[in-house]
C-alpha cells in the first residue's frame, strides 16, 4: 500500500502538485471559516465592548489573511516535500537492486539514455530544480508576514487620534496584526527550513548512491 502511494505521487507529479495546492487552500480556509474567524471575532467584540486589550489567544494570532496565506503555503510545501521524499525513496530502492536503467526512467519520469559519467550531474541538477519551489516558499512566507507587519503598523498609525483620546483597543488590535503576522511567518519558516535540511540530507544520500552505482 505504501509503495503504491509513493508510485502514484512520482508518476503524476504535476497533477499531484496542483491537487495538493487546491487541497491545502480548501482545508486551511475551512478551518478559518469554522474555527479561527468566529472565535477571533468573538474575542475582538468583547475587547471593543470592554475597552480592554485583546488577549493573544491562538485564534487571534492566526485570524488575519497574511497568516492564512502563510499556512496554506506551508501546508503545500509539506505536500511537495513528501513527493520528493517518495521519489527519492523509490529511486534508492531501485538503485540498491542494481538497475541503473530503470532508475533513470523512474527518476526522470521518462525513458532517457544518460551515460553513467553524466548521470550524477543530471541527478544533482534535477534534485536542485525539484526543491526550488519549496525553497521559494521558505523565502515567501517571511515576506508575507512582513507585509502583514507593514499593514498593521499603518493601521495603528491611522488610529493614533483615538488612542490619544483614551481608546487604545483599536490601536492595540492593529499592532497585534503587525506582530502576530511576523511571529507566525517566522515560526513556519523555521519549521520549513528544518524540513528542507532533511530533504537536502536525503538528496545527498541519493546522489552518493547514484555515484556509487555509476562507478560500478
Amino acid at each position: 500500500m505504501k509503495k503504491n502511494i509513493f508510485k502514484l505521487v512520482v508518476d503524476h507529479s504535476f497533477l499531484y502538485s496542483a491537487l495538493s495546492l487546491f487541497f491545502s487552500t480548501v482545508f486551511i480556509h475551512l478551518i478559518y471559516i469554522v474555527l479561527i474567524t468566529p472565535l477571533a471575532d468573538e474575542q475582538i467584540s468583547i475587547s471593543l465592548a470592554t475597552q480592554s486589550g485583546l488577549e493573544r489567544t491562538l485564534p487571534v494570532i492566526l485570524k488575519d489573511p497574511e497568516q492564512e496565506i502563510c499556512l496554506i503555503l506551508f501546508a503545500w510545501s509539506l505536500f511537495l516535500a513528501f513527493a520528493i521524499y517518495a521519489k527519492n525513496i523509490i529511486s534508492m530502492e531501485i538503485l540498491n537492486m542494481g538497475n541503473v536503467e530503470r532508475f533513470t526512467n523512474t527518476f526522470f519520469n521518462q525513458s532517457v539514455s544518460i551515460q553513467n559519467t553524466k548521470l550524477v550531474e543530471g541527478v544533482s541538477n534535477y534534485l536542485e530544480i525539484s526543491t526550488s519551489v519549496i525553497r521559494y516558499i521558505s523565502w515567501a512566507i517571511p515576506s508575507i508576514g512582513f507585509l502583514g507587519t507593514v499593514r498593521g503598523i499603518g493601521e495603528a498609525l491611522g488610529q493614533a487620534d483615538e488612542a490619544i483620546n483614551g481608546n487604545i483597543a483599536s490601536m492595540t488590535q492593529s499592532l497585534g496584526v503587525a506582530f502576530n503576522s511576523t511571529f507566525v511567518a517566522l515560526l513556519l519558516s523555521i519549521i520549513l527550513m528544518f524540513v528542507i535540511s532533511r530533504m537536502d540530507k536525503l538528496n545527498d544520500s541519493l546522489t552518493l548512491t547514484v555515484r556509487a552505482a555509476a562507478e560500478d
